[in-house]
C-alpha cells in the first residue's frame, strides 16, 4: 500500500508545483517534460513486455480491452463525469475537463497504475509504483501547468 500513497503525494504535490510555477513555467520545458517522461515509459513498457512469458496473451489482452473500450464508448462517459465534476465544483476553468481527463487516464488506468498496484498488493513490492510516482510527479508538475485545477 504504501506505493501507492507515495504515488498519489507525488501527483498532488507536483500538480500543486505546476498551479504555483504555472505562469513562469516556459512552454518549451512543458513540451521537453512531457516528451521526456513519455519515452521513459515507453522505454519502461517495452522492457517489461519483453519480460512478458506469454506475449499472445499480452497482445489478446490489449485488443480485447480496445474493443471493449470503444464498444461501450468509455471516452465518453468519461467526459460526461468529468463535465459533472466541473459543475459541482463550479470550476471556471475552460481547460478543467480535458485537464481531470487526461489525468485520469494517465494516472489512474495507465499499465504502470494497473500492474504497480497488483504487485505492491500481492507481493508487496512498490518498487514499479516508486517509479511511476517519479514520472508522475513531473508529468503532474507539466499537466497542471497547462491544464490547471483539473489535473489534481
Amino acid at each position: 500500500m504504501m506505493g501507492t500513497y507515495v504515488n498519489t503525494a507525488a501527483i498532488i504535490v507536483g500538480s500543486l508545483v505546476g498551479l504555483v510555477l504555472r505562469d513562469r513555467f516556459p512552454e518549451k520545458i512543458k513540451e521537453t517534460v512531457l516528451h521526456g517522461v513519455g519515452l521513459v515509459t515507453v522505454f519502461m513498457g517495452v522492457q517489461m513486455a519483453l519480460k512478458t512469458g506469454n506475449l499472445l496473451v499480452m497482445i489478446f489482452s490489449v485488443l480485447v480491452g480496445s474493443i471493449i473500450g470503444e464498444s461501450l464508448d468509455l471516452d465518453e462517459a468519461l467526459k460526461k463525469a468529468a463535465n459533472y465534476v466541473k459543475t459541482k465544483t463550479r470550476s471556471e476553468e475552460s481547460r478543467y475537463v480535458e485537464g481531470l481527463i487526461t489525468a485520469f487516464l494517465i494516472f489512474s488506468i495507465g499499465s504502470m497504475a494497473i500492474t504497480g498496484a497488483i504487485e505492491d498488493g500481492i507481493n508487496r513490492n512498490p518498487s514499479i509504483l516508486y517509479a511511476k510516482s517519479i514520472l508522475d510527479f513531473f508529468m503532474s508538475m507539466s499537466l497542471a501547468s497547462v491544464y490547471g485545477l483539473g489535473v489534481i
